[in-house]
């Protein structure tokens, strides 16, 4: 038995895949250069002032990272 049953039902799949995929790629890049920055300050590749110190952070990093 099809899990398609019709050509509307195409269009219905399709349109939600498409959703997805571009929430997927939106949240991506508002997480990805955050998690970036912390593990670059992490490993010792970039040294991050005062204010923005936290993004090396723990809990910043956890976070931000199961969020990717």
């Amino acid at each position: 038995m099809p899990v398609v049953e019709s050509a509307g039902d195409l269009g219905t799949v399709s349109a939600l895949m498409a959703g997805i995929s571009l929430s997927t790629a939106a949240g991506l890049r508002v997480f990805l250069p955050v998690l970036a920055l912390g593990l670059a300050s992490r490993r010792g590749l970039l040294e991050l002032d005062g204010e923005f110190a936290w993004l090396a952070s723990d809990p910043v990093l956890l976070t931000v990272g199961i969020e990717v």
